[in-house]
């Protein structure tokens, strides 16, 4: 009910009243908010996003601030762009008389990974050294915001998990999804207490990695552009990165524990792994799908 429900024609009238911008909006896909793409006469794209209006503006301001960390640091991912007057987060009403937060933020060229027909070995190191590089920007990022009870954190997922697993018809799966959380109790959640914990992306999905292909959606010259959407950002734990990247990157492949290991080597390149995060890595992936199911 607060997801905002704005036009192309709205997103227009906003981009000139609020960043004197003038540009024909497209929409975008975006799970609880809207985003247009925006393209103005010059060729130039940006990305208007206009937020949930059930979410705070702290929370927001948390986003805005790790995207500027990261963008500074690793050029992977959108900058926040200021309105006409400066300001980094803008309001706007709507009809139905909800307030919602708008941003403005670059926009990365390429392909969505969930377009790319095949991906490498090489792409998925890759993605992972690119959600390692992201981990690194953030350590020491602190935001008291990012500390929330939020349903997408894997530290939710059990308790999701043991909710909905009645509610999953298939009885091989059911049966799966049991087994694999009888498993995650007796060997990985004595382990958690001792995984580091620090404010993460935590949605590197295949819908939120920009890749370059060099126009071969196959395979020649694949690469991670760049990584969008901070809107699941969370204070969890910081393995919490690779495994939600693994999760997605092993999807729909013949060998998905290859897969896993590609991303996980990647990542290990540039953000070390204590012993207690490698022992967690697998079983998190299994638990982050598991709660997909559920």
């Amino acid at each position: 009910a607060a997801a905002p429900q704005f036009s192309t024609a709205d997103a227009e009238r906003i981009a000139r009243e609020l960043f004197a911008l003038s540009a024909t909006a497209s929409p975008l896909t975006s799970e609880r908010d809207q985003n247009f793409l925006l393209t103005a006469r010059d060729g130039a794209r940006v990305v208007l996003k206009v937020s949930n209006a059930s979410d705070p503006r702290p929370l927001i301001d948390a986003q805005n601030a790790a995207m500027t960390r990261a963008a500074d640091r690793t050029g992977l991912t959108p900058r926040v762009l200021p309105s006409s007057t400066g300001g980094m987060i803008s309001e706007v009403r709507a009809p139905s008389g909800a307030s919602h937060l708008v941003r403005m933020v670059s926009y990365i060229p390429g392909m969505l990974a969930s377009q790319v027909v095949y991906q490498s070995p090489a792409y998925r190191e890759d993605l992972g050294r690119s959600v390692g590089r992201i981990s690194a920007a953030l350590a020491g990022f602190v935001h008291p915001a990012a500390h929330r009870d939020f349903y997408c954190d894997l530290a939710r997922a059990p308790g999701i998990c043991r909710e909905y697993l009645p509610l999953v018809r298939d009885a091989k799966l059911r049966t799966l999804v049991s087994r694999a959380l009888k498993e995650f109790d007796r060997d990985t959640a004595p382990l958690l207490d001792k995984l580091p914990r620090s404010v993460i992306h935590n949605d590197a999905n295949d819908g939120n990695v920009i890749v370059r292909t060099d126009g071969d959606p196959y395979e020649r010259g694949q690469r991670v552009a760049g990584i969008i959407d901070f809107g699941d950002i969370v204070h969890g734990w910081t393995v919490g990165d690779v495994v939600i990247a693994a999760a997605y990157a092993c999807l729909g492949q013949r060998d998905p524990l290859a897969a896993i290991g590609d991303v996980v080597r990647g990542y290990g390149v540039e953000q070390k792994l204590s012993d207690s995060e490698w022992a967690v890595v697998f079983p998190l992936v299994r638990l982050r799908l598991c709660a997909s199911v559920c």
